[in-house]
């Protein structure tokens, strides 16, 4: 689902693929059978809110989240590109995994 108007917004290339291949390589691929994608972006004149809920497997637990190097480099690049202008919230329900990243202008 895309809201907003997204013509003239421009991000850094290539910044939300970790958060969409995250999804499928810990979401769809190991729950095939039931797996379940949605991305949602918003865009509003003053930020840029990327969402992206992928199911996982009922035994995984609601542990702790330990960010896999995806997500330990998208953080280090968001550090250097968008100093003090991001927010990137990671949480795990019993079935589903969420990530949660906000672009502030």
């Amino acid at each position: 689902v895309v809201l907003g108007e997204t013509t003239d917004r421009m991000i850094a290339p290539l910044l939300l693929i970790a958060l969409v291949e995250n999804a499928f390589k810990h979401g769809f691929a190991q729950v095939a059978t039931a797996a379940m994608i949605r991305i949602h972006l918003e865009v509003d004149p003053l930020s840029i809110r990327f969402n992206v809920l992928n199911s996982i497997p009922p035994d995984s637990g609601t542990g702790a989240i330990t960010p896999g190097l995806g997500l330990t480099q998208l953080q280090m690049k968001l550090n250097l590109l968008y100093p003090d202008r991001h927010e990137l919230i990671l949480s795990r329900q019993e079935q589903t995994f969420t990530a949660q990243l906000t672009l502030h202008d």
